[in-house]
């Protein structure tokens, strides 16, 4: 106002005046100059006007405004949290995801520790606005001292702490150990907060929370969010572990089902099984391996659709009752027919796939005959390295509709010389989501191919699963190889060789 006197300028102002008897209020003053005919200034007019409700007005809306930006702000925040823990089912990444959706947005640094089942603390995630922190803060102790610190407490607890205010001195006498002190004075926090990670009216962990800026602080409102992500993780982190037991229990129980590999004479057997990472089903996928009473040797592998516990126990009765068929002698075909006969006549399972072949002595190795129901076919790597695939004894799958026919279904013949190996697997060795079916037979007769037979068939199992189970996989495989030796068969008799 005084520069506009002095420079004859007219000039409006919104300033805090006094009444006379002492109460504020919120005046406007405009004062324009008033010039005579001669353009010499004679005086000033002023007006003025109490404008606070007004201005109180304008306050409030500036802080509705501000409110729901911060508001927007928190939304966005839990819903990049809330995404993050339902992305996955694995605990360390969930947690990963979640500090890196709450960096920079609500915090300069986080920390996410778990109680271990023994009493323990662990640190499984951390993110910090600087990278060159994040060593630091990966490097602090979740625990301190002798009773253990903030986070220890949280978790004894299960009550929230907040610290809008950390000074030096404060941060000392919460940092504990003089080593501990200096790593929290590198990671920086002027700040903090540590909240319980709850679930099912357990504290399964701890999510800390830190500023390293002056001009912020974390106030009742921010610990209430704090709280809510602290209760959504929680929730995470405990399905993810209800998850791996289910898992866990899932695969025993498929394990439990699929035959112990017998000792057979003359023949190098191995099969292994993969159990699919990414769900807690299990699947339909065996193998099975039978001394048959004529001295032949019965080899099977088959997959029954879904991947559930109705399909781990169809896949169960189905073994079962192909082992019985086999045991009486049938022809392989005739093994598969009656498979399906029963399958559709008792509704033991939708769909499945299966091979099943015998293995009998004959000259100079063995003669597989062999039936094939909808199954990827069997592969034989030769004595001297060459692969063949055998894609005879084709019919539909079990339990088809129309499957069953008066005319059977065909066997398949392939004899198999001394030194060879009989492969059979399932879908899930070959297939996924960026390969397809004949794609991935062909890599594993490639595979197969530059195999040394010499290594063993344990050595060829191990190399496929660890070649074509490369990526995430959600459907189970299994492999059993068979190598005939050369003390199986029977050599011509001397009168022959003669």
């Amino acid at each position: 106002m005084r520069e506009a006197l002095d420079t004859h300028q007219s000039i409006t102002v919104t300033l805090v005046n006094y009444r006379k008897d002492g109460t504020a209020f919120w005046n406007e003053v405009s004062m324009s100059p008033v010039f005579d005919g001669a353009g010499r200034l004679t005086n000033f007019v002023g007006v003025q006007a109490d404008v606070t409700a007004r201005v109180q007005a304008e306050a409030e809306r500036e802080e509705a405004y501000r409110a729901t930006e911060r508001a927007q702000g928190r939304l966005a925040v839990l819903a990049g949290v809330s995404a993050a823990l339902s992305t996955t089912l694995d605990a360390g990444e969930a947690l990963h995801r979640m500090a890196a959706e709450l960096v920079p947005a609500f915090a300069d640094w986080c920390a996410v520790d778990l109680a271990e089942p023994k009493g323990g603390v662990r640190r499984v995630a951390v993110a910090h606005k600087d990278p060159g922190r994040v060593a630091a803060l990966r490097a602090v102790p979740p625990t301190a001292g002798v009773r253990g610190g903030v986070v220890a407490a949280v978790l004894a607890a299960g009550q929230p702490q907040l610290y809008s205010e950390l000074d030096d001195d404060r941060l000392a006498e919460l940092a504990g150990p003089p080593e501990r002190l200096a790593l929290l004075r590198e990671v920086g926090v002027t700040s903090g907060m540590v909240v319980p990670l709850r679930a099912r009216s357990r504290v399964l962990g701890a999510l800390s929370l830190g500023l390293t800026r002056t001009d912020r602080r974390y106030d009742e409102e921010d610990l209430s969010m704090a709280v809510d992500i602290g209760r959504r993780a929680g929730l995470a982190v405990d399905n993810a572990q209800l998850f791996g037991k289910e898992h866990e229990v899932a695969v025993a129980l498929q394990r439990s089902m699929l035959p112990r590999v017998p000792p057979v004479a003359g023949l190098e057997i191995s099969a292994h099984y993969f159990a699919g990472s990414e769900r807690a089903d299990v699947g339909g996928d065996w193998y099975d391996v039978l001394p048959l009473p004529d001295g032949s040797v019965g080899v099977a592998v088959g997959d029954v659709m879904g991947h559930d516990l109705i399909a781990a126990a169809a896949m169960g009765q189905l073994r079962s009752v192909l082992r019985s068929y086999a045991w009486e002698g049938h022809r392989p075909s005739e093994v598969l027919e009656r498979l399906d006969r029963l399958v559709q006549g008792l509704g033991m399972a939708q769909l499945a796939t299966c091979v099943y072949g015998r293995l009998l002595p004959v000259e100079g190795g063995a003669l597989l005959r062999y039936a094939n129901a909808g199954h990827l076919p069997p592969v034989v790597q030769r004595r001297d390295g060459a692969v063949e695939v055998l894609d005879g004894g084709k019919s539909v799958l079990i339990g088809a509709p129309g499957g069953s026919s008066e005319g059977g279904r065909p066997d398949g013949s392939a004899f198999i010389a001394r030194g060879s190996t009989l492969i059979l697997y399932t879908d899930g060795l070959v297939e996924d989501r960026e390969t397809d079916v004949d794609a991935g037979v062909a890599r594993l007769c490639a595979l197969v191919a530059g195999h040394d037979p010499v290594l063993g068939v344990a050595r060829l199992c191990d190399r496929l699963l660890d070649e074509l189970l490369t990526g995430p996989r959600t459907d189970d495989a299994a492999v059993i190889a068979v190598r005939i030796s050369d003390s199986w068969g029977y050599d011509p008799a001397p009168e022959q060789v003669s």
